[in-house]
């Protein structure tokens, strides 16, 4: 399970763990840009996040985002923001090379 969150600061970041089907954590994550869109954050936060994961050689992963619009923009129900269409493109790669994907919004005090 992947539980990214994206935060703009004076540097921006994101933030992430990744805990297995009981809520262990496997993995923390973090990384910082300079960009000041909070919607490039959250995208960068579940890229990273996938990345980490296939590190670790997870191969089903879900997704669980606070950001229900990040969460329409990975399934297509949004558009992407022209700053995010790059972002995008990596994340469907990069859930392309696992076995089941799975992506769904929570409320932020599940994530």
């Amino acid at each position: 399970m992947l539980n990214p969150d994206g935060t703009v600061q004076s540097q921006g970041a994101g933030y992430g763990v990744i805990r297995d089907k009981d809520g262990t954590v496997l993995l923390t994550y973090n990384g910082s840009s300079k960009c000041k869109s909070i919607m490039f954050q959250e995208l960068s936060g579940i890229l990273e996040g996938l990345k980490a994961a296939e590190m670790i050689n997870i191969r089903q992963i879900e997704i669980n985002s606070d950001s229900k619009r990040a969460v329409n923009i990975i399934n297509s129900i949004e558009p992407t923001p022209w700053l995010c269409m790059n972002m995008l493109e990596a994340i469907k790669r990069k859930m392309s090379k696992f076995e089941k994907v799975e992506t769904s919004h929570i409320f932020r005090e599940m994530n």
